[in-house]
């Protein structure tokens, strides 16, 4: 789980490297009430490069995203060197509170690189304000449950 999708999950093999049986991503348009459904944060391109372990850097190009649009590679530019990092790498970099998923897109503004994202956290599996969302709606935790789960099955143990 994790804390808002920004409007759809992903699979835990387009997030991370491994595939869990079962969990697939999905739409989810029940978490729009979330503190941080959009959020943008903005670096210096001298702090990125910092961060980077590169000189400041002067072009960055999202190269790959996931079925649900997540960030999965991209490579940033820097005094002809460069660096590719995956989405979740970039979080790591930067900080989570900084850069909250890696449903992103990147924008250059003058000497600033500008991060403009939805949802927080991973995406994988169930959305917290998606399954709130789909509780004030009046659904049961199956249905919440059936909703983030589609191929998974409930059973009195």
């Amino acid at each position: 789980f994790h804390s808002s999708c920004g409007g759809a999950t992903d699979a835990p093999e387009h997030v991370w490297t491994k595939a869990v049986p079962g969990l697939v991503g999905i739409e989810d348009a029940f978490c729009e009430n979330a503190p941080d459904y959009f959020w943008s944060h903005t670096v210096d391109y001298r702090e990125l490069g910092r961060k980077l372990g590169l000189p400041p850097v002067t072009e960055a190009r999202i190269t790959r995203r996931s079925p649900g649009a997540r960030v999965r590679q991209i490579q940033f530019k820097a005094d002809g060197r460069s660096a590719n990092l995956t989405g979740e790498e970039l979080r790591a970099k930067l900080g989570y509170g900084k850069l909250k998923s890696t449903l992103f897109q990147v924008d250059v503004e003058g000497s600033t690189f500008v991060f403009r994202g939805s949802g927080s956290g991973h995406g994988v599996g169930m959305c917290q304000w998606g399954a709130r969302g789909l509780a004030e709606k009046g659904r049961d935790y199956r249905a919440i449950l059936r909703h983030y789960f589609p191929h998974a099955g409930l059973a009195s143990l």
